[in-house]
């Protein structure tokens, strides 16, 4: 997975066009505190994609 980079979409000045990311359920094993830039977005993807599930002290 990865983000588009601006300059490979081609689209009118006035376009709304925006990206979702789609994650799984679980909390993943990171810490992620506040907002991010774009390339710590990125970093975060890998890091997300490479750590395991917190597994909860009791059920939901």
């Amino acid at each position: 997975m990865r983000f588009l980079e601006e300059e490979e979409v081609e689209l009118p000045a006035n376009s709304s066009l925006r990206q979702i990311a789609l994650v799984r359920h679980g909390e993943p094993d990171l810490q992620k505190t506040g907002k991010f830039s774009y390339n710590q977005a990125r970093q975060f993807v890998q890091d997300y994609d490479s750590v395991g599930i917190v597994v909860p002290d009791t059920p939901f």
